[in-house]
């Protein structure tokens, strides 16, 4: 069933993503983390029962080595976090873009991930707000940002302003 544009609004406003020590505590196997996923990212969806994320998918990202294969069939907090990222970014990058990405990331001498998906997280939910509350995002995420940080504030800006662009063509749609 489809949402409103007024139920569309108030989610996306009201939207927060789960920081990484709220990742469950123990393992997941396949079922469980797809259900996480699609549960924590729920608000995102222009319909009530959004998908984000399915079996094959997670497969297909460990299979074309966007995501790390599972230890003995469980997911821990590093695949959560990587799956929340891919889940909004591939809503505007393919996933060579995607992987290009990551792996920028990997590469980076900082290896916390904990903190770059936490800090990726606020930011998205930052930008959201403000252009769901203001129609537009009037601020810089940093001051003299890196490659890295111009990249990640690039790419988050962009999938706000996808979901921003799906909300404008619903309201329109319903007058």
């Amino acid at each position: 069933m489809n949402k409103t544009s007024s139920q569309i609004r108030q989610d996306m406003i009201k939207f927060y993503g789960p920081k990484w020590d709220e990742f469950p505590s123990v393992d997941l196997y396949m079922d469980q983390i797809v259900e996480y996923i699609n549960t924590s990212l729920q608000k995102l969806g222009m319909k009530n029962e959004t998908k984000f994320i399915t079996k094959s998918m997670v497969n297909n990202y460990v299979k074309n080595s966007v995501l790390i294969p599972p230890i003995k069939k469980r997911y821990n907090k590093n695949h959560i976090g990587y799956l929340i990222v891919v889940c909004l970014l591939k809503q505007c990058f393919s996933l060579a873009e995607i992987s290009e990405m990551i792996e920028i990331y990997r590469n980076l001498k900082d290896k916390k991930i904990q903190m770059h998906y936490n800090h990726f997280m606020v930011s998205f939910e930052t930008c959201l707000h403000e252009v769901f509350e203001k129609e537009q995002i009037s601020f810089q995420l940093y001051k003299d940002p890196t490659k890295e940080q111009a990249l990640m504030e690039s790419a988050i800006k962009t999938v706000v302003y996808k979901l921003y662009t799906q909300y404008l063509l619903r309201s329109s749609s319903e007058k």
